[in-house]
């Protein structure tokens, strides 16, 4: 229960202990004892190194997802997770966690293609040569993959089509001028609205990192305001005059013939992101993409976009042979990723520490039979010689080195 909580719910450790203390004190469990956080963290960081350990089987079908996860500037994590193609195609879906095989966390302070290249070989000791390297195109990762391919012909790489569909959103939005004004007006207007009763009606951040694969909620929130400023009355919950809305909010009908452009193109991005997760790359993925994009042509920019698309599809599945599916996203490793900074929380100011290990817990299924083989084979003193060798000493280590108590007894700082 207490995994389920921290991995799937997610509570904290902390919120994850007294969860459990309510629950047995509302049953009126008697004589019960639940565990502090320091346990269950010691739990997930065994099942996390069990899950990254243990022997993985040999085959021909693997598919290997690759990305590298960054904390701070001088130190990044190179993440490998397979699923066996046959495990895939028996229920044909989107990935998610559960679906995940452990196969490399390590943090390094090199990210060249050589040493990339070096850890895909180790890992291939382990699972035998991959059917396929899924990434998202970045440059050392990319490089590290053609020099692994260049002594394993048969491995086929193949890109992630989100950030292929955020390449594109990028490459046309940034020529546009229109959209640079719309994103500087929403910037003004979140200053103007700020500290004031108009704070609600405010636009959405646009992320510095990954914005243009995340544009759902800015255009979401154009589209809605448009509706709004047309009649600002329509709700009863409204606490602002409707004058003052038309004067904060007047800018956004300038834009209403372009934002149902963005959000045509926004469209496309969808269908083509959401065919690919559950279809994936094959001999036929053009031709059947390409008659479900064809009510939403007749535009110039969305047909470039989704000729763009469509010949990057085409490319991508050539890799497939005849009757095979390849995978096409990366976003359930993104996700891992994510939940392991999520779990990490505060201490990844201070690098990477062994709770990164959260993700390689987060994979499996909490089962009675797995939970007691982990603590079983993973003892304490194996988490610490894994941190010591991978990660070193963190940055609160030394600290305290740095900072330790004076001789004669006096505090420092």
């Amino acid at each position: 229960m207490f995994l389920r909580l921290v991995l799937s719910a997610p509570l904290s450790l902390r919120g994850a202990s007294c969860a459990l203390q309510v629950t047995l004190n509302r049953l009126a469990v008697r004589d019960s004892t639940t565990p502090c956080a320091s346990t269950g963290r010691l739990w997930i960081l065994r099942l996390g190194l069990y899950e990254l350990t243990r022997p993985k089987e040999r085959a021909d079908d693997w598919v290997w997802l690759v990305d590298y996860t960054i904390q701070l500037d001088s130190v990044q994590c190179l993440t490998v997770v397979g699923v066996r193609l046959q495990d895939w195609l028996q229920d044909r879906r989107p990935l998610e966690h559960h679906d995940l095989h452990f196969l490399l966390l390590q943090p390094s302070r090199e990210s060249t293609g050589e040493a990339v290249h070096g850890e895909l070989s180790r890992v291939a000791e382990m699972t035998g040569t991959p059917r396929a390297i899924l990434s998202d195109g970045g440059r050392n990762l990319k490089k590290g993959i053609n020099l692994f391919r260049e002594a394993h012909p048969g491995v086929s790489h193949n890109s992630d089509i989100k950030h292929k569909t955020a390449l594109c959103l990028k490459k046309m939005l940034t020529k546009d001028n229109r959209w640079k004004e719309f994103a500087k007006q929403c910037g003004l207007n979140r200053k103007h609205c700020a500290k004031t009763d108009m704070a609600f009606l405010s636009p959405p951040t646009l992320r510095d990192q990954a914005r243009y694969m995340n544009l759902e909620a800015i255009l979401k929130w154009a589209c809605d305001m448009l509706s709004f400023v047309r009649d600002p009355t329509r709700n009863d919950g409204t606490q602002v005059e409707p004058w003052r809305v038309t004067i904060e909010f007047k800018w956004i009908q300038e834009f209403a013939e372009s934002i149902d452009s963005w959000q045509r193109l926004l469209e496309i991005v969808e269908q083509v992101e959401h065919y690919v997760r559950w279809e994936g790359y094959h001999e036929s993925a053009a031709n059947q993409l390409e008659q479900r994009l064809a009510n939403l042509r007749g535009h110039t920019l969305g047909d470039q976009l989704i000729q763009d698309l469509l010949e990057f599809v085409e490319e991508q599945s050539q890799a497939a042979r005849a009757g095979e599916r390849l995978i096409g996203s990366t976003e359930c490793l993104e996700s891992l990723i994510g939940t392991g900074k999520q779990l990490e929380g505060q201490q990844s100011r201070s690098g990477f520490t062994k709770m990164i290990l959260g993700m390689a817990a987060s994979v499996v299924k909490p089962t009675y039979g797995t939970i007691q083989a982990a603590l079983q084979t993973v003892k304490t003193k194996a988490l610490r010689t894994w941190a010591l060798e991978n990660l070193g000493l963190t940055l609160q280590a030394k600290r305290r080195a740095a900072f330790s108590p004076s001789a004669n007894g006096t505090k420092t700082g």
